[in-house]
């Protein structure tokens, strides 16, 4: 199992292509449903703004994801692709965290973006499609990108967040250990435990 991630965003993909993959958040409960019945996909996050829309999985193939895209995109596969970034394991976490912090927005270093990665991660976890390989790394990206450091971190930031990055490395390796205890057994114990932890 591969944590994955694959997306677009204002570095890749014109204003059209990306307005045509904005997903609301009233959308995503029914399309987390239908991610995670696409095959080579256990977990699923769905990060959809006005500058980038991304889907974060735990699985096994990138190619159901493309053709999903696509779909939604009403365009052929192969003519989006150009477009897409697609990321594995570690590089995959090191792009969450830049993310997370601000460092890949279009605004270096704003802040509206880990709140809407938040929000992408509740509303996953209510519709129960988050488990333990993706629940380490959100956890761990959020509470790095609320650190007082990376806030105020430019393009070039640096330590903490390279440290949590390590350690959700480590913690991604062991997310069958039993010491790993984050899947999503109801929502609301999931929404007051991340608030009391993490937010």
């Amino acid at each position: 199992m591969t944590l994955q991630l694959i997306g677009l965003n204002h570095t890749t993909a014109p204003v059209a292509l990306r307005e045509r993959l904005f997903f609301g958040t009233t959308m995503l409960p029914s399309l987390l449903k239908e991610l995670i019945e696409l095959p080579g996909v256990d977990e699923v996050v769905v990060l959809s703004t006005c500058n980038r829309t991304e889907i974060v999985s735990s699985g096994d193939d990138l190619a159901p994801l493309v053709c999903w895209l696509a779909q939604h995109a009403h365009i052929a596969a192969e003519e989006l692709l150009p477009h897409l970034y697609q990321y594995a394991d570690r590089d995959a976490m090191a792009h969450l965290f830049r993310v997370a912090c601000g460092l890949d927005s279009l605004v270096i270093g704003e802040t509206q973006i880990l709140k809407q990665l938040r929000d992408a991660l509740e509303i996953a976890c209510e519709q129960h499609v988050v488990g333990k390989i993706l629940s380490c790394v959100m956890q761990q990206a959020l509470a790095t990108a609320l650190t007082k450091p990376n806030r105020q971190a430019s393009g070039t930031a640096a330590g903490p967040m390279l440290a949590a990055w390590s350690v959700s490395v480590t913690q991604v390796s062991m997310a069958h250990d039993p010491t790993c205890r984050r899947s999503c057994r109801s929502s609301r114990r999931r929404s007051s435990r991340w608030q009391a932890h993490c937010f």
